[in-house]
């Protein structure tokens, strides 16, 4: 059984090979950026959403860039801690990313059942789409890299105006400025697991 730790490092470690393998270049290549008339299906592989969850500034802003957003019922499915069963899960993603109709995925949330649809045997399909997710989805992000697939975006759906239109930038072709910071902490961190042998 693997770890979320397991995952996210083994995604992490094959990331760099994908990003640099011929496939992928090609497939950059056919990946087009969102347009006016462009559809979005919201999905939530992770933990179940509060079913009063408020979507509507999310619609507002899909429809401001004239993009369509599908949010079907089973986002608000529950199952335990999840928004569905795993198998349940892993179909609307393989539904979504089948659908030639939809240009992009949008997870509207969190945690942990994202790395269960791998383990449950979600693979992505051969075809580049733009994925848009956060938090625990980091494990879908990375093995859709892993898979020689670009398109994957780490950002929220939600947060301020400025945060958004990088996001809806980066989903239509725009440049954008790069992520700068300062660290909270001075210093260095050593990990055993990663020191040589």
């Amino acid at each position: 059984m693997h770890t979320r730790r397991t995952l996210l490092i083994s995604g992490a470690s094959t990331i760099i090979t994908a990003l640099l393998s011929p496939r992928t270049v090609a497939a950059q290549r056919r990946l087009r950026p969102l347009k006016p008339g462009s559809r979005i299906r919201a999905v939530n592989p992770c933990t179940w959403m509060d079913p009063e969850t408020d979507l509507e500034a999310l619609l507002e802003r899909c429809n401001q860039k004239q993009c369509h957003l599908e949010i079907p019922a089973a986002v608000n499915r529950q199952w335990r801690y999840f928004s569905g069963t795993d198998q349940e899960r892993v179909q609307d993603l393989r539904s979504a990313w089948n659908d030639p109709r939809v240009d992009a995925l949008v997870t509207l949330g969190g945690g942990w059942g994202a790395a269960r649809v791998l383990e449950a045997g979600f693979r992505f399909p051969r075809r580049p789409k733009w994925s848009l997710g956060f938090s625990d989805t980091s494990s879908l992000l990375l093995a859709q890299w892993a898979a020689g697939l670009p398109g994957a975006i780490h950002g929220s759906s939600g947060g301020t105006e400025a945060q958004w239109q990088r996001t809806a930038d980066l989903l239509c072709g725009h440049q954008v400025a790069p992520l700068l910071g300062k660290p909270r902490r001075g210093g260095s961190l050593a990990a055993p697991w990663l020191s040589p042998t």
